[in-house]
């Protein structure tokens, strides 16, 4: 099964974006944190993560937004982080959900 190993994570919420890195990081995951939107966007075109974890509400440029503007040039997975179920769209993970399970999805 393939593992990514580099990890973009888009998370506005300080303390929210450190623990689930933290929680990454000892799984063997390298996880970075990018805080807004607009930077994050430019962040995963630079960088070509393996996977982005993207919350949906960001400062600079809603997580949606990016999702649509970042998959003309990013092919690789990724994660929205959400704190309630969505209504459709790509793999989805839940903030609610246990940290064994968060793990498993990436």
């Amino acid at each position: 099964m393939f593992a990514p190993s580099r990890i973009l994570l888009i998370e506005d919420d300080a303390r929210l974006a450190e623990l689930i890195k933290a929680y990454l990081a000892k799984q063997g995951f390298i996880v970075a944190i990018e805080g807004r939107g607009d930077t994050g966007l430019e962040r995963i075109l630079a960088e070509q993560p393996d996977l982005v974890i993207l919350d949906l509400m960001l400062p600079g440029m809603d997580g949606l937004t990016l999702c649509r503007k970042v998959r003309q040039e990013y092919a690789g997975p990724i994660l929205i982080d959400k704190a309630e179920e969505p209504s459709g769209g790509y793999g989805y993970l839940f903030v609610k959900d246990a940290w064994e399970e968060t793990a498993s999805a990436v």
